[in-house]
């Protein structure tokens, strides 16, 4: 399921929004804010796929939010934004944050439905070709993952992350560890390779389809997530994990344990963030 975040601080326009189509039949569930500071908080823990928003709003206004959305949390979303006539200037300045399209107010339901309908579409095929990418490459980054977390220093090694991962050497990353309790030796290093199929999907979901080449699991069958200041939680991994570990623990039943090491630059520094999580 896709996720919509709608934004206006006027309650009667958010109503409007949420009744004039069905956001179910094109795959979204909502969420909705009544201004940029809470709309925000909303991205850093859920990375919504499509964002509407009012261009006025009281203390922080639709330019300024989109501004953060994307400098700050790097999210990936399209934005639409809502407008009248005689702030259509604004609306101008927000194209060039890579604004997606813009809603004159009054709102027509066949406009609505019109443009959801192919951004949902868009976003869908951009979904299929992540996962695709993801299908491809996985395997070959996972071992290119473990011999840099394992402190191996060949040039190709940290090319290659750098190039699948789009991580700079400047870029701020921080490693994150997930263990699931286990009952003995067999249940992690038995035949069944797919043994932690429910456990990956949870944090698949939860990472997003533009960052699934960041997960990777390491030789003693923990899962680990390469983040990177380009992923819209970064800034607030906290509370994004604790939602994590409650969606893990009532799915599958078991214990799960998250560490997270300190941030540090690029893929060379693979091998020190790995330790610092797990011997945090």
């Amino acid at each position: 399921m896709l996720i919509a975040l709608l934004v206006d601080d006027e309650p009667y326009i958010l109503k409007a929004l949420k009744t004039m189509i069905d956001w179910d039949a094109y795959g979204f569930s909502l969420l909705e804010a009544s201004n940029g500071k809470d709309a925000l908080e909303k991205v850093k823990i859920t990375n919504p796929d499509l964002i509407i928003t009012d261009i006025k709003m009281p203390g922080m206004n639709g330019i300024e939010f989109i501004r953060l959305c994307r400098e700050k949390y790097h999210s990936p979303a399209e934005f639409v934004i809502l407008s009248g006539y005689e702030d259509f200037s604004y609306a101008k300045e927000a194209m060039l944050y890579n604004v997606y399209d813009y809603l004159l107010k009054p709102i027509y339901d066949d406009d609505l439905n019109e443009l959801v309908s192919k951004i949902s579409k868009q976003i869908r095929e951009k979904n299929t070709r992540a996962e695709n990418d993801y299908q491809k490459f996985s395997y070959i980054l996972n071992q290119y993952i473990r011999r840099a977390i394992k402190g191996e220093k060949k040039p190709v090694v940290f090319k290659r992350i750098s190039t699948l991962l789009n991580i700079g050497e400047d870029d701020d990353v921080t490693c994150i560890l997930i263990e699931m309790e286990y009952e003995n030796k067999e249940q992690l290093f038995g035949s069944d390779t797919k043994k932690w199929d429910k456990e990956r999907q949870i944090i698949e979901s939860w990472l997003g389809f533009p960052f699934l080449l960041h997960l990777f699991e390491d030789d003693m069958g923990r899962f680990g997530i390469m983040a990177t200041e380009h992923m819209p939680f970064f800034h607030s991994i906290e509370p994004s994990i604790q939602e994590l570990i409650k969606d893990m623990e009532t799915a599958t039943g078991r214990s799960i344990t998250v560490t997270v090491s300190s941030p540090e630059k690029g893929p060379r520094s693979f091998a020190t963030i790995y330790k610092q999580a797990l011997f945090s």
